[in-house]
């Protein structure tokens, strides 16, 4: 059986991945997850035309907040009224700590291994979001330079975390 690799000194091209970006935004779209979830559907939509329409300095970090909204409109949902004491109702910290409840909610439900990947995704879109925000707060201190592919990665990782958390139900 012969398989299609790539050699090892050969770029990967963002066109190889449409296939999962494509089924990302397809489940989005779907009717059901948009009437759900319209605002976190409306203000992702927002964060990907960004990623491909404006300035590319000037969107990543536009697509970079968008995708902050989004998680935080997807966690009002899905957490309804918890709101955790020490956070704003908008903040990244609240958004995360809204989804870690609902997470230990379902514990049962879900298992413990499906929690635990769920739990790492947000750890993981954390990390993704802190350098955006490193660098709209304090760019001359942060030593690398912001490039297009980092806000790709938390548009991307943004859906794919609601995904995930919706797939879960």
């Amino acid at each position: 059986m012969e398989t299609s690799t790539l050699p090892i000194d050969d770029r990967v091209q963002i066109a190889d991945f449409d296939g999962l970006e494509g089924y990302l935004r397809a489940y989005l779209e779907d009717e059901r997850f948009r009437s759900e979830y319209p605002a976190a559907y409306a203000r992702w939509s927002e964060a990907a035309a960004i990623l491909y329409d404006e300035d590319a300095s000037e969107g990543i970090f536009a697509a970079g907040a968008k995708a902050r909204e989004t998680l935080a409109a997807f966690a009002s949902v899905l957490a309804g009224g918890y709101r955790p004491l020490a956070s704003s109702p908008g903040s990244e910290a609240s958004t995360r700590a809204r989804l870690a409840a609902w997470i230990q909610s379902h514990r049962q439900a879900l298992g413990d291994a499906r929690c635990e990947l769920l739990e790492a995704l947000l750890q993981y879109w954390r990390a993704l979001n802190d350098g955006p925000r490193r660098h709209s707060h304090d760019a001359h201190d942060v030593g690398d330079e912001l490039r297009w592919e980092d806000a790709r990665r938390v548009v991307v990782l943004t859906a794919l975390v609601m995904v995930e958390i919706d797939r879960s139900l």
